[in-house]
């Protein structure tokens, strides 16, 4: 007998779509980012902030919190507050996986039911933690993984055509050597 599946949130495959999607005036109330290319991911977030806050509210409407240093119940309040001027607000918490055992329950209560008004980002240092394991039953996740060697070249292009620029393929072998 096959040991039951556990429940897990999405896995969201294409950063672009991701964008795409929230551009659209599509949801993203709770997300999990995991990876080491911190470049793209680093992008990818900021192109979703964009689309999230409205424009001259960012000071309003955005949070950067640190998952050593967040409370649950402030993580969840945070979470829950109102948007001023339109838009979404936009709470990001960088370390993730550091918050505290004891903080996850308010956390993954929320990510559960979350607010349509506000998205929160959980970014995830590690690749497991018991904030990851928790959240990840309940909230889509997005990962971000380091390009391997052979896949450097191409990885370079991409980056080239995202900031509107191109690269021969030769130059972006080439840099990709040197690395």
């Amino acid at each position: 007998m096959a040991a039951p599946r556990r429940k897990t949130g999405p896995a969201i495959r294409d950063p672009s779509a991701l964008v795409d999607l929230v551009r659209g005036g599509g949801e993203l109330p709770v997300l999990l980012v995991t990876g080491r290319d911190w470049y793209t991911r680093d992008a990818v977030l900021q192109d979703l902030r964009r689309c999230v806050v409205a424009g001259g509210f960012e000071a309003f409407n955005e949070a950067l919190l640190w998952g050593e240093e967040v409370s649950g119940a402030d993580l969840v309040n945070q979470a829950e507050m109102m948007p001023m001027g339109g838009g979404r607000r936009w709470i990001q918490v960088r370390r993730a996986d550091r918050i505290r055992e004891k903080d996850l329950e308010p956390a993954v209560k929320y990510a559960a039911s979350p607010s349509p008004d506000t998205c929160l980002v959980l970014v995830f240092d590690e690749g497991r933690s018991a904030a990851l394991t928790a959240l990840g039953k309940v909230a889509p996740s997005i990962d971000f993984p380091a390009p391997r060697d052979y896949q450097l070249a191409r990885w370079l292009e991409a980056q080239a055509r995202r900031l509107g620029h191109t690269i021969e393929p030769q130059a972006a072998r080439a840099l990709a050597d040197l690395a």
